[in-house]
């Protein structure tokens, strides 16, 4: 919903994808491991374009960005499994 709208809504959109081999155009896969993590266990280190509008616009292209199963709430979730 576009920022301004009904109900103050405000807009986000960001997308992600996986960090690139500078050398054979692959996909490089990175991992980050807490085995006691209390936010993830697992998370994919990659790539990230975020942007936002409203009353605080940010925008941010090709940057850090990590993908993982969020631990939200008081259960201990199992953690992410990653193909590969």
């Amino acid at each position: 919903m576009p920022a301004g709208a009904p109900g103050g809504r405000r807009k986000v959109e960001a997308r992600g994808e996986p960090i690139v081999n500078p050398i054979t155009g692959q996909a490089h896969r990175a991992r980050i491991n807490l085995p006691d993590g209390f936010e993830f266990t697992v998370a994919e280190a990659g790539r990230g374009w975020g942007k936002s509008f409203g009353a605080i616009e940010h925008n941010l292209a090709d940057s850090h960005a990590h993908f993982a199963n969020l631990h939200i709430g008081h259960k201990r979730r199992d953690p992410l499994t990653l193909h590969g």
